[in-house]
C-alpha cells in the first residue's frame, strides 16, 4: 500500500480533522470558548475592584471588598429572577 504522490502533497486544515486529532487545547478552546471568555473577564472584574467598602443596612454593617459586594447582589437579583419566572411559568398555563 503506496500513497500517492498528490494525497501526500495536499496540506489538511485542522478544522477538517475529526475531534480525535485536534490537540487538546484546541478542543477545549472550540468547545468552551464561551466560558473562558467569561471566566477571563470575572478575574479582570476582581482585579480592578479590590477596594474595600462599607455598607451599612439597617443593624448590619459589612465591610467588603467591591468585587464581592457585587457578586452578591448579581447573584441575589439572579435568584429573584429565575423565582419569578418559575412562577409565571407555572400560572400561565392555568389561564
Amino acid at each position: 500500500m503506496t500513497d500517492s504522490p498528490t494525497s501526500a502533497s495536499k496540506p489538511v486544515a485542522a478544522s477538517s480533522l475529526p475531534p480525535q486529532k485536534r490537540n487538546l487545547v484546541a478542543r477545549i478552546l472550540a468547545a468552551h470558548w464561551l466560558p473562558l471568555i467569561l471566566a477571563v473577564l470575572a478575574v479582570v472584574f476582581i482585579a480592578q475592584n479590590r477596594a474595600r467598602i462599607s455598607i451599612k443596612l439597617f443593624w448590619a454593617h459589612l465591610t467588603s471588598p467591591l468585587w464581592f459586594i457585587l457578586v452578591i447582589t448579581i447573584v441575589v437579583g439572579l435568584i429573584i429572577g429565575l423565582l419569578t419566572a418559575r412562577r409565571r411559568a407555572q400560572r400561565a398555563p392555568q389561564r
